[in-house]
């Protein structure tokens, strides 16, 4: 049988030879080893000296049982391992053991979600024994039993998935891609996204209720306890699992959403905690010096348990490692993974040169300002989907958030744009009115052109006129850039926004509709105004739907709003698009 050229196989050749083998020699050429050792290495040789076993305290409780095979039978394992990988093509809802994949990948799909339910899998390598392996090899690539026995015994130790053999991952990831594939299409019923990373298994969605049927919560002496649904119960059941009950949580948007160990809010983070803690160890070490620091260290607060074969790593490697995960989380040119690797090259030149923020991004993203809360949130909404089709692709901002329920208003708005104008900023900062401000406003936020340049990198512009909305210059508010159709959906409480005009400046009532409005202010406006709330129906029930809600579902593309048109947004982004210009052109 032929072996493996000399030269590095491609996947291709490595692909086509695991899966023509039909013998064991065929096997044993694939693996680069004789028959006889082969033989001798799964059979002969006793379990004891296959294999070092001791065990590790879990994080919760109990311990985990690690099996690290011997040198000879490593090197077997670590062979087919690589020819698994080469063979295996792994789902998109896998993100464990996978090549480009991470924590990291596998936390930005939970980013921003409202809701974010974690489980874990109880005993996941030995729930997977050795009828399992050995039924994965035959059914799956149609492997002889006689081939499909010896594979599973290389990869098998006492009727299970050994946790420390090279091939216990990979063949974890081939036995989970059935209930991989179904936990997904069951997400997908709920509008919800599912993925996997090991044992670990996450579902999130922005819907305005986490669906029922995939769990619920409720309190239990003052404790809230998730609940998962029968139908995802069954089907990790039904794949030969168990749920390790005291791990799962339902984690909503008003609390920290933990993803594979980052925080997934906004977007995928380290825990306060973890950047404190390298603080801590920088300082402990240029202050009392390496030594101390390192004994201070390893006497409190290095609790993880090593194997008995492994060394301890150093001091400084802990703090390189740590700051190095930093970076892959925060990025390379985030400023507080430049700021502690600039101090630990600086306790220890032999890691590298100090990185200048300068050369690693001259562009930094402008800030945008506006008057009310809710723009920021239209404003990203349309920018998402204008990029999905083509347009602003690369246009990159920021917006203030502004905490408190009302916004800035257009006086604090001028008040900020005076006072940053009279100092120099880094990045641009750009204020962005209404049309309806008043005049003395509207004449000092306004330039020659689109936009007004302040200086220090300071530019303010009025909204400008979406061409539905000519008729009604003066009125434009974020919320008329859409159109009337798109104003006047319906929530799924039958709430919607309403325009003045609808209501008789008279009585109040609704001109085709059972609806009174009693905010006469806004009625007897001139302008075209947005009403969102006091309106009742014959019930005396508030029919309006605020403005947040309406922004909230317009961003989380809740239907039917996951249809409005944002086609006059583009006017707000070549504007911004211009200044940038302007900006970088001016550098």
């Amino acid at each position: 049988m032929p072996s493996f050229p000399h030269h590095l196989p491609s996947p291709e050749f490595v692909r086509e030879q695991f899966l023509s083998i039909n013998d064991l020699d065929a096997l044993t050429s694939l693996l680069e080893i004789e028959r006889k050792q082969l033989m001798v290495y799964i059979y002969k040789i006793e379990p004891n000296r296959r294999y070092t076993i001791f065990s590790i305290p879990k994080h919760s409780k109990g311990e985990r049982k690690i099996s690290v095979p011997f040198k000879s039978l490593k090197f077997i394992q670590k062979k087919l391992s690589n020819i698994l990988q080469t063979v295996y093509e792994p789902s998109i809802q896998t993100h464990g053991f996978i090549q480009e994949r991470s924590i990291l990948t596998n936390a930005k799909l939970h980013s921003r979600k409202k809701y974010v339910l974690n489980l874990d899998l109880k005993d996941f390598f030995p729930s997977i024994n050795f009828g399992r392996v050995r039924g994965l090899f035959i059914h799956h690539y149609n492997f002889s039993p006689a081939i499909a026995t010896v594979l599973a015994q290389i990869c098998c130790f006492d009727n299970q998935l050994p946790q420390g053999s090279p091939t216990s991952p990979i063949i974890s990831n081939m036995i989970c891609s059935r209930m991989d594939n179904e936990l997904a299409k069951l997400a997908k019923r709920y509008n919800c996204i599912y993925s996997r990373y090991a044992d670990d298994l996450t579902f999130s969605t922005s819907e305005y209720y986490f669906p029922h049927e995939l769990a619920r919560t409720k309190i239990v002496n003052n404790f809230t306890i998730t609940r998962l649904g029968e139908e995802l119960r069954d089907t990790i059941e039904d794949n030969g699992f168990r749920i390790n009950n005291e791990k799962v949580r339902l984690q909503k948007t008003n609390e920290r959403q933990i993803v594979t160990g980052l925080v997934v809010n906004k977007f995928p983070n380290t825990t306060r905690k973890y950047v404190r803690q390298i603080r801590a160890m920088l300082y402990a070490w240029g202050k009392f010096g390496l030594q101390p620091a390192e004994e201070e260290y390893f006497k409190k607060y290095d609790k993880k348990y090593r194997a008995p074969y492994k060394i301890k790593p150093s001091y400084k490697n802990i703090v390189r490692g740590k700051i190095a995960f930093l970076g892959m989380v925060k990025g390379k040119e985030d400023k507080v993974f430049i700021r502690y690797w600039n101090q630990l090259v600086a306790l220890a030149p032999e890691f590298g040169k100090p990185i200048v923020p300068s050369t690693i991004s001259a562009f930094i993203p402008p800030i945008i300002y506006t008057e009310g809360k809710t723009d920021p949130k239209h404003m990203e909404a349309a920018l998402q989907h204008l990029k999905k089709r083509g347009t602003f692709h690369d246009l990159i901002i920021k917006f203030h958030q502004e905490e408190g329920d009302s916004g800035l208003g257009h006086d604090n708005l001028l008040k900020m744009c005076q006072n940053f104008s009279k100092t120099p900023n880094s990045e641009a900062r750009i204020f962005l009115f209404d049309r309806d401000v008043p005049g003395n406003v509207k004449s000092r936020v306004t330039g020659k052109g689109e936009f007004k340049s302040w200086g220090n990198n300071v530019f303010s512009f009025l909204l400008p006129i979406p061409t539905h909305r000519e008729n009604n210059a003066d009125s434009v508010c974020i919320e008329l850039y859409f159109e009337d159709k798109d104003l006047m959906l319906k929530d799924e409480f039958g709430r919607r926004i309403f325009l003045n005009r609808e209501f008789s400046n008279l009585s109040g009532r609704h001109k085709s509709l059972d609806l009174i409005c009693s905010d006469r202010n806004k009625i007897k406006s001139s302008l075209l105004e947005i009403i969102d709330s006091s309106v009742y129906d014959s019930n005396d029930q508030n029919v309006a739907l605020s403005k947040n809600d309406f922004s909230n579902l317009i961003l989380e593309r809740k239907h039917p709003f996951d249809q409005v048109d944002f086609s006059a947004f583009l006017k707000i982004f070549k504007v911004i698009g211009d200044i940038i210009s302007k900006v970088n052109a001016n550098a």
